[in-house]
């Protein structure tokens, strides 16, 4: 049984999360919580657009692409891991993440990072 509504299904989700090009376009509740492992979730009104923005100049403006996604996904919940790089550094890998993400009414209500690995060197301080 699927907890998602019906006509949203797991390729939609999984398609919108991975193939949307301006964070404008990714279907986030109003409230979305994007939070750490081991803090509480935040839920407030507002926090959709303020993701967005942080997506254009906050730290994710950093990211020049997402590579290697592995996704598990089991009714409204799914998990990914990828593989970011940086815009001062293209080529390299700039780190590796883990999230769970979870879709309430067929939107994203919550991002919690599980992990972030740097590895050191990759945008050297001038």
């Amino acid at each position: 049984m699927s907890l998602l509504p019906p006509g949203i299904g797991r390729v939609e989700i999984v398609g919108q999360c991975t193939d949307s090009i301006k964070p404008e376009d990714i279907l986030f509740a109003d409230g979305v919580s994007r939070h750490l492992l081991g803090t509480p979730p935040n839920f407030q009104l507002g926090n959709a657009a303020a993701l967005v923005e942080g997506y254009h100049h906050g730290s994710t403006a950093v990211i020049d692409s997402i590579k290697d996604r592995h996704w598990v996904v089991e009714g409204n919940v799914a998990w990914i891991n990828y593989t970011g790089f940086l815009k001062c550094n293209p080529t390299t890998p700039g780190f590796y993440v883990g999230e769970r993400i979870t879709v309430t009414r067929g939107l994203i209500h919550e991002i919690l990072i599980a992990g972030v690995v740097i590895p050191p060197g990759v945008c050297p301080a001038p």
